[in-house]
């Protein structure tokens, strides 16, 4: 009964993750801009004070710093009133993907990955049809043939003590690829947690370590990373929810239940976050990252220009670099315009709805400039 009800809540990590960005593009034909930002800050203030929105956002240029909205609302612990700040660190669920293509294209950059390789070069224990063809790009670019793990038993069972990424691959040994590599495109956690261990393996060093070490210490992140949510931590943000623990995200509520974010979300989660998702970070340290990619200071600018090409080298440069997260409780957002610099980070502690509406006005808003 106890697995039924994690498999319940646990599997809309899957629903949230293979569509969150997807209906964030699909949908933001549709959103109308601020008409300016006074009438963006008051909106979202409105929506704080309903208790429909909790969190922070920030939309501002990296080359002038000009600030357009800066907003702070909600509380990073209900129970305790304790207030979220600009150094609240928020839950940024599948954003993490970032931090291990990072960490992946630095080893491609120092000569110790290839794109090509073979993922069964560095994970021989992968022995289901088609798995020796997969190579690293695949996983990168989600056309591996691998989906998602949250309905595994085994993950449900053990989700409270996984805390290495070399103990997810019992789990995905279990599953088959749902189409042959590179012939098409799924949302893929598990591809991501293969390269978390491809990392930890090639390094010979623990994944979160190189992580912190390769990443957030260059970008000078002071306040990020996959902490241990069943350790006490200073600032950390618990998530909140309006869906309780045996009801499936995105299932019709009650009038009386929308909106009201009274779950927390600690017994719904895996108890650290991975190489797929998870981790935690602030807004200020969101801000660094994006300098910190912007200078040159995690991979070389050919290899920057693979990270912001989804891994193919081509002369078209994309216009802009983004990525989103979220679960219950969980909701985060960047989007970097690369012509201007123009960005906007959202960070947020309830349910991606709101969220990710707000996210794509302001979006709308930036490119109506």
């Amino acid at each position: 009964m106890v697995i039924v009800q994690l498999m319940r809540s646990t599997l809309l990590f899957l629903l949230i993750a293979a569509n969150l960005s997807s209906q964030i593009r699909n949908d933001r034909k549709s959103f109308e801009p601020y008409e300016n930002w006074h009438d963006a800050k008051q909106h979202v203030s409105n929506l704080a004070e309903k208790d429909h929105f909790s969190g922070v956002l920030l939309v501002s240029n990296l080359t002038d710093n000009q600030v357009h909205l800066e907003s702070i609302h909600g509380f990073a612990n209900k129970k305790a009133r304790i207030e979220n700040k600009i150094d609240t660190k928020f839950n940024i669920g599948s954003i993490n993907k970032v931090f291990t293509a990072i960490g992946t294209l630095q080893l491609v950059q120092s000569g110790k990955l290839g794109l090509n390789d073979k993922l069964t070069q560095y994970v021989p224990e992968l022995t289901k049809k088609g798995v020796d063809q997969i190579t690293l790009k695949h996983l990168l670019q989600m056309r591996s043939g691998y989906g998602s793990y949250f309905s595994s038993a085994k993950f449900l069972a053990n989700m409270n003590d996984l805390r290495d990424m070399e103990e997810y691959l019992p789990i995905i040994q279990e599953f088959e690829l749902g189409f042959e590599p590179g012939t098409s495109r799924a949302y893929s956690n598990i591809g991501y947690e293969l390269l978390g261990i491809v990392i930890q393996r090639v390094t010979k060093t623990n994944y979160y370590d190189y992580i912190q070490t390769h990443i957030y210490d260059r970008a000078e992140m002071e306040n990020s990373g996959s902490f241990e949510r069943d350790r006490l931590l200073k600032n950390l943000a618990i998530g909140y929810s309006q869906y309780s623990p045996n009801r499936v995200f995105g299932t019709e509520l009650d009038r009386s239940e929308v909106n009201h974010y009274r779950y927390h979300n600690n017994d719904r989660l895996a108890v650290k976050g991975t190489a797929a998702g998870g981790g935690y970070a602030t807004i200020e340290d969101f801000k660094k990252l994006l300098l910190a990619i912007k200078g040159y200071k995690l991979l070389d600018e050919k290899h920057t220009d693979l990270l912001m090409n989804r891994y193919e080298q081509t002369k078209k440069k994309r216009k802009a670099f983004g990525f989103a997260g979220g679960a219950t409780g969980v909701s985060a957002h960047f989007w970097w315009n690369l012509q201007n610099d123009d960005y906007i980070i959202v960070l947020s502690n309830y349910d991606p709805t709101t969220t990710s509406q707000v996210f794509g006005k302001l979006r709308k808003t930036l490119e109506a400039l």
